[in-house]
């Protein structure tokens, strides 16, 4: 039974909760990895004497967010000095990608199934997510809460991991 004050198992709000977070936690990322990525781009280039926005690197084709494919033929391989700078970074994504996210991900849809209240979720996200969840609230009439304290505390401590992930995400973003 609803009260007017639950999400009411709308999949559209909780969607845009879980999207809010993560643009919140990873857009700083997303544009720290794109601006190195960028500057591979125009490292390659000028390396290769040419001004193309993408190149070849283990049957891949990389570009900045700027530019979007189609390019023109051929596409330069990347410069052999810059292989290292790749790897690093491709090695930092594939750590962000199967390290993190799916933890951090999960507990965020594990959260959004254990409760139909906003703020709920105060108890059971890090502080620095507050924010987020605050101006969600301020734009909407969903105020009560279910949740007890004693099952946030279960909740959070079965999921210190992926907490803990997205504080050093927010501490990271500072860094940024």
């Amino acid at each position: 039974m609803s009260s007017g004050n639950e999400l009411t198992y709308d999949p559209r709000t909780k969607q845009l909760i879980k999207d809010k977070i993560y643009a919140h936690l990873y857009e700083p990322t997303k544009r720290q990895f794109n601006n190195r990525l960028k500057s591979v781009v125009q490292q390659n280039s000028t390396l290769n004497q040419n001004a193309q926005v993408c190149f070849r690197y283990k049957g891949e084709i990389y570009y900045d967010q700027e530019h979007k494919p189609p390019f023109p033929q051929p596409i330069n391989q990347l410069h052999p000095s810059l292989h290292s700078i790749m790897d690093e970074y491709l090695q930092d994504l594939d750590k962000l990608n199967s390290e993190e996210l799916p933890y951090v991900l999960s507990y965020i849809t594990q959260v959004l199934n254990s409760s139909d209240h906003l703020p709920d979720y105060f108890k059971l996200f890090p502080t620095s997510v507050h924010s987020v969840i605050q101006e969600l609230i301020d734009n909407c009439v969903c105020r009560a809460d279910a949740i007890t304290p004693e099952k946030a505390n279960a909740i959070k401590s079965k999921n210190t991991v992926p907490i803990e992930l997205m504080k050093q995400r927010m501490v990271l973003n500072l860094l940024i």
